[in-house]
């Protein structure tokens, strides 16, 4: 029996910084019962942070050029082998060290039905518009200025749950295009714009939420903020765009308001 979801943490950088072992602590307190994969670039040593005793934890190595950048790590979430690696669950959830946790709800994301959830995207760094339908030509797709323009709304984004079969298929089903994408260095977060716009286009290849059920999955920081500002009670499972000490000192704030 498959287990229901591994939780892969990319290592862009061979140690820790302060905030990123904040993060790993708090997120370790509610998935210490998941297996956990270290993502590492060839020849890296994972660190071993005390938060990490008591947990099932393996370290899957890629060619050192994927871990060079945000961008470059990119380009292997766009590749089918990269999911083939997880055949062993059903589920995934990439967790990026810039991701805070506010609740244990990975179980229930998990069984919610869906193929892709991802970080909402933050339409106040990007000119198009928070409802994508009629904005883009069915078949042709997106010109690259609109591919550039939505990559900007990702950029603090990264963190996502999926299906790995049905990923995996749709990555397949679309390798010509995914294959532009992860080649294509003038689009920020290429994996991300890929995932919105590509695999349902033409057919719907994966289940994914609505824009509002999205929110209740992840935001970004700044949005996070905008919406409680406005009195708003869609705190989410986790917020992203947590890179430093001061933003941390935020997430609380948010969720300080919300209760």
């Amino acid at each position: 029996m498959r287990e229901l979801v591994t939780v892969a943490i990319p290592l862009l950088n061979a140690t820790l910084s302060p905030t990123e072992e904040d993060i790993l602590a708090n997120s370790m307190s509610m998935l210490r019962q998941y297996p956990i994969i270290w993502l590492c670039a060839e020849g890296t040593t994972p660190p071993a942070p005390d938060c990490m005793q008591n947990t099932t934890t393996s370290v899957f190595h890629f060619p050192v050029k994927y871990f060079e950048s945000k961008a470059a790590f990119s380009k292997l979430l766009l590749m089918p082998d990269f999911y083939e690696r997880f055949s062993w669950a059903e589920n995934m959830l990439l967790h990026p060290l810039d991701t805070w946790m506010i609740k244990n709800e990975l179980h229930y994301w998990c069984k919610q039905g869906y193929d892709l959830l991802m970080t909402a995207p933050n339409w106040n760094q990007s000119t198009i518009k928070d409802n994508l339908a009629g904005q883009f030509a069915r078949f042709t797709g997106p010109s690259l200025s609109q591919k550039q323009a939505l990559g900007n709304a990702f950029n603090d984004s990264g963190f996502f749950l999926c299906h790995i079969e049905k990923i995996s298929a749709a990555i397949q089903a679309t390798k010509k295009e995914a294959y532009a994408y992860r080649h294509d260095n003038s689009i920020a977060n290429a994996d991300l714009v890929f995932f919105e716009l590509v695999p349902n286009r033409i057919l719907p290849r994966l289940r994914k939420p609505t824009r509002i059920v999205q929110k209740f999955f992840a935001q970004q920081l700044t949005v996070a903020e905008m919406l409680i500002s406005g009195k708003s009670k869609n705190i989410p499972f986790v917020i992203t765009g947590v890179k430093q000490p001061s933003d941390i000192e935020r997430v609380k704030q948010i969720t300080s308001i919300s209760l």
